[in-house]
């Protein structure tokens, strides 16, 4: 019988214990929509599906439906998480720089969020989306009158331009936005000065 040393005898077998495992945040509507916009911005809208997003967040795509009951209702969500961060000018200020701060509002959350642009022609009817242009609509009426809605139509268009501009040609867009904005500003204050004489 072979000996035993007394350094081996002394090492006991050591009971495998179960690795503790952190606990999986909870599935939520907000984790869901802070999900897909991360998914958006990374892949764009059109790769984002259910199955995709559950799998990112290590669920089912059924679990999904369970907050949202399609992927429409979902987009809408991620429309109103992001219009919802452009936050309203001073309404004591000049409606005119009031809106040149929201439009550069828009391309700064368009920077950081590129999805924006899509869930703006995919989400219609997103509440934030309309209840944004409805306060814009009211500020630039206070000094266009009734071509606020085309004023406002230019604005976005310029904007959203702008922002396709940043995603292929990143040096020196954001001069060139800032440039083309303060002009159209300015463009809109003659033509108020007109309407009040």
């Amino acid at each position: 019988m072979a000996k035993t040393s007394t350094a081996q005898a002394d090492i006991l077998p050591v009971a495998r214990l179960p690795v503790a495992r952190a606990p999986r945040e909870p599935l939520s509507q907000d984790r869901i929509v802070a999900a897909a916009i991360e998914m958006m911005d990374e892949e764009g809208l059109a790769a984002l599906s259910m199955r995709k997003l559950g799998a990112r967040l290590s669920v089912q795509a059924m679990s999904l439906y369970g907050y949202f009951p399609n992927k429409e209702s979902l987009l809408e969500a991620a429309g109103n998480v992001l219009f919802g961060q452009i936050g309203n000018p001073d309404p004591t200020e000049d409606p005119l720089d009031g809106m040149r701060q929201v439009m550069a509002a828009f391309y700064g959350l368009a920077e950081r969020h590129p999805c924006i642009v899509d869930l703006l022609f995919t989400t219609p009817g997103a509440s934030a989306r309309m209840g944004r242009r409805a306060t814009d609509i009211a500020a630039l009426e206070r000094v266009l009158g009734d071509d606020a809605p085309q004023a406002l139509s230019a604005l976005v268009g310029f904007a959203i331009g702008s922002i396709y501009q940043l995603r292929h040609f990143e040096s020196g867009r954001q001069t060139a936005f800032e440039f083309g904005l303060d002009t159209m500003i300015e463009g809109f204050r003659s033509q108020a000065a007109r309407r009040a004489r």
